[in-house]
């Protein structure tokens, strides 16, 4: 028989037990949950050399330039070439291969980083041979520095941080409201700024005239909107496309609409990824008047449904890559 002492015991054993193996079990969500909010963490993919077979889809031949914008809808040559070149990217960050960069009658790539962290590259720029058009992809969340970035969802004024976002004159919504945008993504905008500019090819810049095309992943789709919107205000006689992949809500319905306005705009999302549900469009606020933070998607947006193995499955590039190019065309959404 025990005595009190040696059943107390046990039961602080048992509670020691179960609570390890509960915090393990947090840990392992938590993890994924890390690797899956925006993260290029791609089972798949990340290293194409881990399973070849699954990612030669996406990854294997040749790529050459953007095909030429047709019609006016859901233009699929174009969203197919943007899945590749960003998978192409972001399976370059994790094999370390730089024949994913190459790019048929594009100069070199230049790669950008952010000022923050300058250990891995943030994006990658290939200039066509007369450097009048230019394809800019944008990775999303591989640190723990960006998802401290990705949950900073306090909404900020673009023009209370260093940089102001100048809405176009053509497309002026209303200038008594003034745009708000996710603090902690657009910091990582701000951040890699600099860096996005100095690589845009001097023939661009020095006309404003020119083709643009940018493609992001995750946080990289909020960072893209964020760049094309000072591009265009910047530049206004560039033409800009925009294809955002598991995209965010990046700001309020305002800057949504100026993005939409401003370029041409595709947010392609996957029904099974939980990430483009992110923020939700009213998140709490914690600090006075402590009225609920509005939050809305770049419109249009595409939808498909591609069920993986497991959440960070859900959000990578392959299943991207695989949703857009099934033979189910994606939905537009109202």
């Amino acid at each position: 028989m025990l005595s009190v002492a040696e059943a107390s015991l046990v039961v602080v054993v048992i509670l020691l037990i179960a609570g390890v193996y509960w915090a393990t079990k947090r840990v392992s969500f938590l993890r994924a949950g890390l690797s899956a909010w925006g993260a290029q963490v791609d089972p798949e993919c990340d290293d194409p050399r881990k399973n070849p077979d699954a990612c030669a889809p996406m990854l294997a031949g040749t790529i050459g330039l953007p095909p030429a914008r047709t019609g006016t809808g859901y233009d699929l040559p174009m969203v197919t070439y943007a899945s590749r070149i960003s998978g192409r990217f972001i399976a370059y960050l994790g094999s370390g291969d730089a024949t994913l960069l190459e790019v048929e009658n594009m100069m070199v790539p230049v790669l950008s980083y952010a000022e923050r962290d300058k250990s891995l590259a943030i994006a990658s720029t290939w200039a066509s041979l007369d450097g009048g058009l230019a394809v800019v992809a944008i990775r999303g969340t591989k640190t723990v520095e960006d998802f401290r970035l990705d949950i900073k969802y306090h909404e900020v004024s673009p023009s209370n941080q260093q940089l102001m976002l100048v809405r176009p004159a053509s497309i002026r919504l209303g200038d008594e409201k003034v745009i708000q945008v996710h603090g902690g993504m657009y910091s990582a905008y701000v951040s890699a700024r600099g860096s996005l500019f100095a690589a845009l090819p001097t023939a661009i810049t020095s006309s404003g005239v020119g083709e643009l095309f940018i493609t992001g992943h995750s946080m990289g789709s909020a960072i893209s909107y964020y760049y094309a919107l000072e591009l265009a205000a910047s530049y206004p006689n560039l033409k800009i496309t925009v294809v955002a992949f598991a995209p965010p809500r990046a700001g309020d319905v305002a800057f949504a609409e100026d993005v939409s306005a401003a370029v041409t705009c595709f947010s392609i999302v996957n029904l099974a990824d939980f990430v483009p549900s992110m923020p939700w469009s009213y998140m709490p606020n914690l600090a006075p008047p402590y009225t609920a933070i509005e939050y809305s998607h770049v419109k249009p947006v595409f939808v498909f449904n591609n069920q993986k193995a497991d959440i960070t499955a859900c959000h990578g590039t392959l299943a991207y890559f695989e949703g857009v190019t099934s033979t189910a065309t994606p939905v537009k959404i109202p």
